[in-house]
């Protein structure tokens, strides 16, 4: 049974919203978990979990695009040696088979099935790609379909014709483990259901790049990197003739487009040469002009991007959107209470610096969790706030900055009920993350999906349900482009004051002077701040065009309201020394450098974002 959660009426996201042209709301929902009814094996989700009205429940919430992780069938200790299995479930990121659903959430008719019933309701599925590597055995059992490696010359170390890199005369020796449930040997058996030890020799290259034949237990021993033709260990690439790999990986997508997927959220994309991505979109987008490419890259991974890689590259050869993991990282600085963290605004963000917020459209994904961090609810996150639900409303304020930025935004599955991954399993440990590798479920989703939710819950995703519904209406869904600018970031005319350590702000407008919202966020976990708001440099000249684009004229005569629509449900600030309640002059919000200048916000409490509306005062 689903609750009603009083959302905003006729509360339906807009169906002809195009993900090339405007921003999208991504809902990552791993089914082995997110669908789980307890801890352990016996309770593992499953697809047939997904019902038409719990997909409707995330349609309703404001949800664009499911990003269904764990689809494809990873290594288990069912069909892979227990001493190459991350955890007592596996890792959804080592693929044993690419071609095949993972027979513990279900069947490839489940699948289907599921993506009839998203679609039913409006919604886009996302499925995982794997290019940098598969599981350490990749063995497909679908008729028709190759496994990686097929026809490899393992004596060599590089070769454009291999699927793998290989350590000839070297054996695969996998670390020694005891966190699984299964019993581990210290011997990798690349064929567990044959008499006999069938080792991996020549042994191959781990996918985080490390060659050697012992890789230690924080290494990706559980994989295998693909070769894409690059050859990391001399910088030179070799891609004519075309790779093997780039051939089958593309067959790899083509075949579940053929299934019905409206796009794919890319692993380690930075790790593949951009001259593959070029090559791969243009291949998919022969199946499926619409196809949603989203990609998880980090510019800053010296050790493992290809070179010439930058976002910039990468959404150069027709992916769609990458990961805004500067944001987080500033943000999770915030949260963490470092004092010596730099501030969080827009423009210091290398993004910024390249200019990418500028494109024609949405190029990047903007999020506060996803599976490789944190949870914002749990106490790793904020640990100077003493209780999940206040760590989640926190984290509900950062949300706010996040998804009204001119990007795509990620929703993780749980976040919006204040999961706080304190279900963890062995492998994984308590790291303040929904283990990947392990059995476990989510208590505040399994709540919901019961028809049970703590008030704490319900609370925390009405909140969500209204920050999304802000998010897909404009100016928040357009892009901000060099020909329409949408965003105004406010750091400079601010960045002088003290509290802007914490305090940041920006302001999003349409193309009609006036049509402004004004979004304001103070970042600190633990103490409130005392802010004005300025607009113009400090001799009151509008460098940043913000009251251009507010439509505030110079004059004491007209007055202006800013009004919360998000978090305090209509406050609505005015300067005390001015005019208390009735709105701010224009002569005070083109001053700066004097008192009373600007906008007067009074003490932000910690984590509050607001969402003020600009109005002139009838």
């Amino acid at each position: 049974m689903l609750l009603a959660l009083g959302l905003p009426a006729g509360r339906e996201p807009d169906m002809a919203s195009s993900s090339k042209t405007q921003a999208q709301v991504i809902y990552q929902l791993p089914v082995r978990t997110w669908a789980a009814t307890g801890q352990g094996r016996e309770h593992t989700g499953r697809l047939d979990a997904l019902t038409t009205d719990h997909l409707r429940s995330l349609r309703e919430l404001g949800v664009d695009y499911v990003w269904l992780t764990g689809v494809v069938e990873h290594a288990t200790p069912d069909n892979t040696d227990p001493d190459v299995v991350k955890g007592d479930a596996g890792s959804y990121f080592a693929i044993h088979d690419a071609w095949d659903v993972d027979p513990a959430i279900g069947t490839i008719d489940d699948f289907k099935d599921a993506l009839n019933r998203a679609h039913g309701v409006g919604l886009k599925i996302v499925i995982d790609l794997i290019p940098n590597h598969t599981a350490r055995m990749h063995r497909t059992n679908v008729p028709g379909r190759a496994d990686f490696g097929n026809g490899d010359d393992p004596s060599v170390f590089f070769s454009p014709a291999n699927h793998y890199f290989y350590l000839p005369g070297q054996t695969f020796v996998p670390p020694a483990s005891r966190k699984s449930a299964r019993q581990h040997d210290g011997i990798f058996d690349t064929d567990p259901g044959t008499p006999g030890i069938q080792p991996e020799r020549p042994a191959r290259v781990t996918g985080n790049n490390l060659r050697a034949a012992r890789p230690s237990i924080n290494d990706w021993y559980e994989t295998a990197k693909l070769n894409y033709g690059y050859d990391f260990s001399t910088g030179q690439g070799h891609y004519d003739p075309r790779p093997r790999t780039w051939d089958m990986m593309l067959e790899v997508a083509r075949h579940w487009i053929e299934l019905g997927v409206d796009g794919f959220r890319i692993d380690f994309a930075h790790s593949v040469p951009l001259e593959f991505w070029r090559y791969f979109c243009t291949g998919v987008r022969r199946k499926n002009p619409e196809l949603f490419l989203m990609a998880e890259v980090y510019e800053n991974d010296t050790g493992m991007r290809v070179p010439g890689f930058s976002y910039e590259a990468l959404l150069a050869t027709g992916i769609d959107a990458v990961y805004m993991s500067e944001l987080y990282w500033g943000l999770h600085a915030r949260a963490a209470g470092h004092a010596d963290a730099p501030r969080v605004t827009p423009v210091n963000l290398p993004l910024q610096r390249s200019q990418l917020m500028e494109m024609k459209r949405p190029g990047f994904i903007a999020y506060i969790e996803n599976h490789d961090e944190v949870r914002v609810a749990s106490r790793h996150f904020a640990p100077g706030i003493r209780d999940a639900a206040g760590r989640a409303k926190y984290g509900l304020g950062l949300a706010a900055y996040a998804a009204l930025l001119p990007a795509h935004f990620l929703v993780h599955g749980g976040q919006e009920l204040g999961e706080d991954a304190t279900r963890h399993g062995n492998f994984a440990g308590d790291n303040g993350k929904t283990s990947i590798f392990d059995h476990v479920h989510q208590p505040a989703v399994l709540s919901w999906l019961q028809g049970d939710p703590d008030v704490a819950s319900r609370a925390l995703r009405e909140g969500y349900a209204k920050l999304l519904d802000l998010k897909h209406s404009a100016p928040f869904k357009l892009p901000n482009t060099r020909a329409a600018r949408t965003m105004i970031d406010l750091s400079g005319p601010n960045g002088w004051k003290p509290e802007a350590k914490w305090i940041t702000s920006y302001l999003r407008h349409g193309a009609v002077p006036g049509d402004a919202w004004l979004v304001v966020t103070n970042t600190d976990p633990a103490n409130a701040h005392e802010t004005t708001i300025h607009f113009t440099a400090q001799d009151g000249t509008d460098t940043t065009g913000a009251l251009g684009a507010m439509g505030v004229i110079n004059s004491p005569d007209t007055r202006y309201l800013f009004v919360d629509q998000f978090m305090s449900k209509g406050w609505t600030p005015s300067d005390p020394a001015v005019l208390p309640g009735q709105g701010v002059p224009g002569d005070v919000l083109h001053r700066s450098g004097n008192v009373p200048s600007g906008l007067y916000l009074g003490a932000m409490e910690p984590g509050t974002t607001l969402v003020l509306r600009v109005s002139r005062v009838p």
